[in-house]
């Protein structure tokens, strides 16, 4: 843990310990006090991490509101990483400020997400830079001027139509990176999206996982990671983005599916399914750990695989071949 973070955690432990006390003699004239809790998981990640201890306060409180903070929901199955996090009104994203993209993108989607009820427009929507980033670590549109590369979202702007802000923030150049362009962010990865969305059809609810990864390959015998640049700002270029989609059914049960795929062309008649990876490859890669509040045997397929509920020796669980 960084010592932002390391920060972070220490004032979340000394406002749990300082506000317990506090409310625990004065239940009657705390309403105020809760109401506040409430809105700081609602907007700092880090206390939704605390979110636990926090919980234990909110036990003492009166309750005004019994729906769920949006951003407690979109993270209800697993914190991935804890590196420069950035709330916005429906995704939430850790910020690498060395690369200039995301480590990850975090997004809970249900059909009225992706229905545009409302008139929600894209064409309104600008693209800029992350202001709550220190000037030296953002990324600017000028970076991508004439590099050759779009302007890729993590988080899909389509996912987010339920609400105009919803949309605008996919357009903040935390949640975009270098992505190529033909037979890339225009297709292959754009597929992928759609495919995601239709999930919808099958299932009530989807939490997809996006970002970018730079993918070790052999040279001169030895594994190395090299990865091109973009810009003054020297935004890199991933050379893989991955995508974890777990989608929840609706007996509670859960089917996970986990791609990586190469930004670069990729032909049109390449099947989607070329790209899955096991979800512990793209962890093993990137340092992440993706929705890791599930048990195992609550899994219904992993890819595509059956996942067996009996426990082997170790706790661990592996999944049965395709039929």
């Amino acid at each position: 843990m960084s010592s932002e973070n390391l920060v972070h955690a220490v004032a979340g432990a000394a406002l749990v310990a300082g506000c317990s006390s506090f409310i625990l003699g004065q239940r009657a004239q705390n309403a105020e006090i809760c109401k506040n809790l409430e809105n700081l998981i609602q907007t700092d990640a880090y206390a939704f991490y605390l979110k636990e201890k926090l919980y234990e306060v909110f036990k003492t409180c009166p309750s005004n509101d019994s729906s769920e903070p949006r951003v407690i929901k979109i993270l209800k199955y697993g914190f991935p990483g804890l590196d420069n996090i950035r709330v916005f009104s429906d995704h939430i994203l850790s910020y690498d400020r060395r690369n200039r993209v995301a480590h990850w993108v975090l997004e809970h989607i249900t059909d009225p997400c992706i229905s545009n009820q409302f008139g929600v427009n894209r064409k309104i929507a600008v693209f800029r830079s992350d202001i709550a980033i220190p000037t030296m670590f953002r990324s600017t549109n000028q970076d991508y001027y004439r590099s050759g590369f779009d302007r890729g979202h993590l988080a899909a702007a389509a996912n987010h139509k339920l609400n105009q802000q919803h949309m605008n923030d996919t357009f903040v150049l935390s949640n975009i990176a270098p992505q190529v362009g033909v037979g890339f962010n225009r297709d292959s990865w754009n597929d992928l999206e759609m495919y995601t969305r239709n999930l919808l059809n099958s299932y009530p609810e989807i939490y997809i996982c996006t970002g970018s990864m730079n993918e070790p390959k052999v040279k001169n015998s030895n594994l190395c990671v090299e990865y091109d640049c973009i810009g003054s700002s020297v935004v890199a270029v991933p050379t893989h983005f991955f995508k974890i989609i777990l989608c929840l059914t609706k007996d509670g049960k859960f089917v996970l599916e986990s791609y990586a795929m190469p930004n670069e062309y990729i032909s049109n008649d390449i099947d989607l399914k070329t790209f899955r990876r096991p979800p512990e490859a793209i962890e093993k890669i990137t340092g992440l750990q993706f929705f890791d509040k599930i048990k195992r045997n609550q899994y219904v397929s992993i890819n595509g695989s059956q996942v067996r509920n009996d426990d082997d020796d170790d706790g661990n669980q592996e999944e049965a071949p395709d039929p």
